[in-house]
């Protein structure tokens, strides 16, 4: 019995390293799940398992002509398909160019920029992360997004409702933020 004693505290205190160090790492790291088109939810982790995104955004280096994503932001309850948006809807709506941004009801940023009339950079985020909203507190004057076939949806969402909402993502990473 003696003999047992200590190799299964070691082990006890070993697992206990391991858990510390797992969720110390994953605490640290940023989840992407990108989508067709190079659009690329950022978030972290929520609790010791779940994922909570809070970032949306895409980005074209100069010359890129591929198709922009298939999806749309909501902008003061109008649906714009990001393959719509130009210079001058974006000055309609507030906002400056050739970049600019938009802020709405919560305090989310939608951020853009324009190269020879074409969106080639956009992002959705909080401008106070430690402040976000929840998505119950839906209003008119959130911006929404919406994929090609999925139901219009608020940030910040768990890992679980980005499935609902937009499907599986092409691929998933985790990495050492920027």
């Amino acid at each position: 019995m003696k003999t047992l004693i200590k190799p299964t505290v070691m082990l006890l205190v070993l697992l206990a390293l391991c858990a510390v160090a797992w969720i110390f790492i994953r605490s640290n790291l940023q989840f992407h799940a990108v989508y067709p088109g190079g659009l690329t939810f950022i978030g972290g982790a929520q609790g010791l398992l779940g994922t909570e995104y809070h970032r949306l955004h895409f980005w074209r280096a100069p010359g890129d002509l591929s198709p922009l994503p298939n999806w749309t932001v909501h902008v003061k309850g109008t649906p714009y398909p990001l393959s719509d948006m130009n210079e001058a809807l974006m000055k309609s709506l507030g906002g400056t160019t050739p970049e600019g941004g938009l802020k709405d009801g919560e305090d989310y940023y939608f951020q853009y920029r324009f190269e020879h009339g074409r969106l080639m950079f956009m992002s959705v985020y909080p401008s106070h992360p430690a402040q976000m909203p929840t998505p119950e507190k839906g209003k008119a004057d959130r911006f929404y997004i919406q994929s090609d076939a999925g139901p219009p949806f608020l940030l910040p969402l768990t890992h679980k409702q980005l499935l609902q909402n937009a499907g599986p993502p092409l691929r998933m990473s985790r990495r050492i933020p920027n």
